[in-house]
């Protein structure tokens, strides 16, 4: 290991599976605190059940607050601008990649197609992108570009 993770120790209990699993097994961060590298308590698959437990149980006591904090920051000039551009950016990659969250989202805003019927028969999906990519092409040649 380098010399920054010389304080970690090679083996540990995972208090939930209780395994004696190598360090690599566990996630590592740095401890403001103490100012040094730690290696977290539990092991990463037991992490990743515990970190989604607390999550959602978290979101669940402090609803509201984060609801607020989120309404505050979008009508934060300065985020709105960041937010219409990431927005923008993000819209147009799948856009252009066509992908089958877009798709749905066409034939749901422009032919009022649910979302769950396009979702239980992929097969509108498929022929709606076959015929943006042909009003795509059809309109490229147009424009002069092969």
């Amino acid at each position: 290991m380098s010399e920054r993770f010389e304080n970690i120790q090679p083996y540990k209990i995972c208090p939930i599976c209780k395994q004696n699993k190598q360090s690599k097994d566990y996630y590592v961060y740095f401890s403001k605190k103490r100012n040094t590298h730690r290696i977290s308590n539990y092991c990463k698959d037991c992490g990743r059940i515990k970190s989604n437990e607390r999550a959602k149980n978290h979101y669940e006591l402090h609803k509201e607050q984060k609801r607020e904090y989120a309404k505050k920051y979008r009508r934060d000039p300065e985020k709105k601008e960041q937010l219409r551009l990431h927005s923008r950016l993000h819209n147009c990659k799948y856009r252009n990649a066509l992908s089958d969250a877009y798709i749905r989202h066409v034939l749901h805003t422009k032919w009022q197609i649910p979302q769950e019927y396009s979702k239980s028969n992929p097969e509108i999906v498929e022929t709606h992108r076959l015929q943006i990519q042909i009003y795509r092409k059809i309109k490229s040649i147009k424009n002069g570009k092969k």
